[in-house]
């Protein structure tokens, strides 16, 4: 799906690119940024984020509502696209981290340097903990575990 052999924006684990929905013509063709752009319309107006997976080339539109004011925003709902399913999240949401990785560098919602910086602060802190939790990097995508390491390391949330 994607035009370029490297995304110039997006936060990428394995197939999976995660990308602020203001880069959508940067990262999919126009006939694809259509559809999507269609769906968003009539699905899910105020997602903000776009999962793409590039082997399969399906998309998910995304709605979190403090992207730009909070260091790890949560997820208020999905919408997956070749399914035609919205799925919300209330209790214990997944969160995502390093969100300057979904923005270019020049994005105007938050401070690119900031969030840049918080991501280089809790890394700092899991390579000084050795003990970690068996399965931490899965386990830090959920909002509660996330809020209770930060604690636990002494970062604010």
């Amino acid at each position: 799906m994607s035009q370029y052999t490297h995304n110039p924006v997006g936060k990428r684990i394995g197939n999976l690119v995660w990308f602020h929905i203001n880069y959508l013509t940067i990262v999919v063709n126009e006939s694809e940024a259509e559809i999507i752009l269609a769906a968003a319309k009539d699905f899910a107006p105020e997602a903000n984020i776009v999962r793409l997976d590039v082997k399969r080339r399906t998309a998910q539109l995304i709605h979190c509502p403090e992207f730009d004011e909070t260091h790890e925003p949560a997820l208020a709902y999905t919408y997956d696209i070749n399914k035609g399913r919205l799925t919300r999240y209330r209790n214990n949401p997944y969160i995502f981290h390093q969100k300057h990785l979904m923005v270019m560098h020049n994005y105007q919602g938050f401070d690119y340097q900031s969030s840049l910086e918080r991501t280089k602060q809790w890394k700092a802190c899991v390579v000084m903990n050795d003990n970690l939790d068996q399965g931490f990097y899965l386990k830090i995508g959920r909002e509660k575990y996330w809020n209770m390491w930060l604690s636990k390391v002494g970062i604010a949330r």
